[in-house]
């Protein structure tokens, strides 16, 4: 999907996998099958305007995220050590992130950003129509964020 964006002007500069940490008293760092869960994210530059563009591993259904649009507050930032506080927030309040925590972190904006909705019938989230409609929306959320 990014090389998607990638079409609409935006540029790819970096991104990573951060393990959600264990947290004494949480459990919400683990997928229902044991495996570890991970925020993903990839650093977007449009318009000179950085962003963040963050999904959290929450492939079980009870638990689905949206996906974040985090607007990058100052020049000089540190994406990965700042997804990581991200991801102990996560943890401790049960995989939910509240809408004072987001705007105390990044005060120049965000967006949630809806997952699709999907029928039982469309399992396949990686066919060319699915991906081209989902990068139209979080091209959508960008430019007016």
């Amino acid at each position: 999907m990014t090389e998607l964006l990638e079409i609409k002007g935006c540029r790819i500069i970096s991104g990573d996998f951060i393990p959600l940490p264990v947290l004494k008293g949480h459990s919400k760092h683990r997928l229902p099958d044991g495996n570890p869960r991970h925020l993903l994210y990839r650093v977007l530059r449009y318009r000179h305007q950085n962003y963040a563009l963050v999904e959290a591993d929450t492939s079980d259904p009870e638990t689905r995220l949206s996906t974040l649009l985090l607007k990058q507050p100052i020049q000089k930032y540190d994406w990965h050590l700042k997804l990581s506080d991200l991801g102990k927030l996560l943890v401790k309040n049960s995989l939910r992130l509240h809408k004072k925590e987001l705007e105390k972190e990044f005060p120049g904006g965000y967006q949630r950003i809806p997952h699709q909705q999907t029928t039982a019938a469309s399992t396949d989230l990686l066919d060319p129509t699915t991906l081209s409609r989902w990068a139209g929306r979080v091209y959508a959320f960008l430019v007016r964020l």
